[in-house]
């Protein structure tokens, strides 16, 4: 009744304070009718600030500002306002200035109002709301819903509705949602409010989620658990099929065999493999130890056996084996070198080479191709051969000329992919040996790295490179 008669004297004072100044200003300006400008006017309150959602905790208010008339532009500006519970002794809240105020638990069991101000440039008008109803507190989360249970049709999930507080006794209700395989895209199960759910046909290929509402004398709120795995169908012990396990792959020592599960009935199946050597009839076969992949490399244990795989299957409903045929004998390893050599074609590694195969060196060159008599920096290139003339990479060469102090000693150096390596050698005060000389004698020595100098695979040569004094 007070707040009415407040109102209604400050809407009276408002009109009565416009029309005192609309009396002057017409007076001034010599009455109506004689071509004076249009007065401008303070905001003037029309209808009351209200204040729209539910007193909750954790809830969201919004101040309507009501309706003003006066010149245009009118802005408006709030203050929030804790009030008791009769909506008096209001204190204003810190830093609630905003249209919007969500409510927090200081606000519990206290009301609230909104105190509005209209301002135009012409002055400015306040007006407070109504108060709300008595804040009441809010169910609270302390831990999410969620869902146990195979995610399989025809099984049964059952929903966690997590942990809550609240004033009072808190009641749960469910609502199953049917999603995409993203979780997203959720749609209301009719019928499905149970804390439980036996997923059917049509939740294949989908995910589930459960939406769960607490409820108490404070009011209710709802959270959503997180999705469950892809739903799958219903599935049936597997049964081996017409088509039994296989085995692919060379049956020789060093080779690798490869299974094939064969055909199979049932769904949602697994595979899992067991080789085993048998004797040269496949009979009387037993568990390769740690043979357990869907390969198998053939070791020196299987040759003169037959090798057969076992195939398991299993699902959910159970779990069948069968046995592939067995393989030809399985034969040994063909001999990788023959006389230290490898059987393979092409450049070789030195390091496939072995006695009493040895290296060869087959080629050089030198540049220049005549050594003059200041040549400055000789390059002298040799290629390493072995095994009837296949390149060797990685052969270590040494260079020397004979006789010394006339060119400098390289460091060992290794051959290319090419078997070939170039050397360096810069004049020193020995050369020429003598007026009269037509050659440079090189001692040169190939060989394998980490064995003896004097012995293994390598070889020496002492080759000759034109010498030409007047040039």
């Amino acid at each position: 009744m007070n707040d009415q008669f407040t109102r209604g004297m400050r809407r009276f004072a408002s009109h009565a304070g416009l029309l005192v100044a609309a009396l002057s200003i017409g007076a001034l300006l010599g009455g109506a009718g004689n071509g004076g400008a249009a007065t401008a006017a303070a905001p003037t309150e029309q209808s009351m600030p209200t204040i729209n959602g539910t007193a909750q905790q954790n809830r969201t208010l919004t101040a309507n500002p009501g309706s003003w008339s006066g010149t245009a532009p009118i802005t408006f500006s709030y203050q929030w306002r804790r009030c008791d519970t009769g909506g008096n002794a209001c204190a204003d809240i810190p830093g609630a200035t905003n249209q919007t105020y969500k409510i927090g638990s200081p606000d519990v069991d206290h009301t609230l109002r909104v105190f509005v101000t209209a301002k135009n440039s012409s002055g400015s008008a306040s007006d407070s709301a109504h108060h709300t109803p008595v804040v009441l507190p809010d169910p609270g989360e302390t831990s999410s819903p969620s869902i146990s249970g195979s995610p399989t049709q025809g099984k049964m999930l059952t929903a966690d509705h997590g942990n809550w507080i609240g004033t009072s006794g808190i009641s749960f209700s469910y609502q199953w949602e049917r999603c995409d395989t993203n979780g997203d895209n959720c749609n209301n199960i009719g019928g499905a409010t149970g804390r439980t759910y036996t997923l059917v046909s049509d939740d294949v290929g989908h995910t589930l989620r459960v939406r769960i509402t607490a409820k108490n004398d404070a009011g209710s709120t709802s959270d959503t658990s997180g999705k469950t795995s892809v739903i799958t169908g219903l599935t049936t012990k597997p049964v081996a099929g017409s088509t039994p396990p296989s085995i692919s792959g060379s049956p020789t020592v060093g080779q690798t065999l490869t299974a094939s599960s064969g055909s199979w009935s049932g769904n949602s199946i697994t595979f899992s493999y067991q080789w085993r050597r048998c004797n040269s009839h496949g009979s009387n076969c037993g568990d390769i130890r740690g043979a357990t992949s869907q390969s198998y490399k053939l070791t020196d244990s299987d040759a003169g056996h037959t090798i057969r795989v076992r195939v398991v299957a299993k699902n959910n409903a159970g779990s069948a084996s069968n046995t592939s045929g067995a393989t030809p004998v399985i034969a040994k390893a063909p001999p990788t070198s023959v006389n230290g050599c490898p059987t393979a074609s092409g450049p070789l590694n030195v390091s496939q080479v072995s006695l009493p195969a040895q290296l060869t060196i087959d080629g050089l060159q030198s540049s220049p191709t005549t050594i003059g008599r200041n040549p400055g920096d000789v390059t002298v290139r040799f290629h390493v051969s072995a095994c009837g003339g296949r390149s060797v990479a990685g052969a270590l060469v040494y260079v020397t000329a004979v006789p010394f102090n006339q060119f400098s000693i390289p460091a060992e150096a290794a051959t290319g992919s090419d078997g070939w390596v170039s050397e360096v050698m810069h004049q020193q005060s020995g050369y020429p040996a003598s007026s009269r000389q037509h050659l440079l004698a090189v001692f040169v020595r190939a060989r394998k790295p980490g064995e003896n100098v004097l012995g293994g695979i390598s070889t020496r040569r002492l080759v000759s490179f034109r010498v030409d004094l007047h040039q």
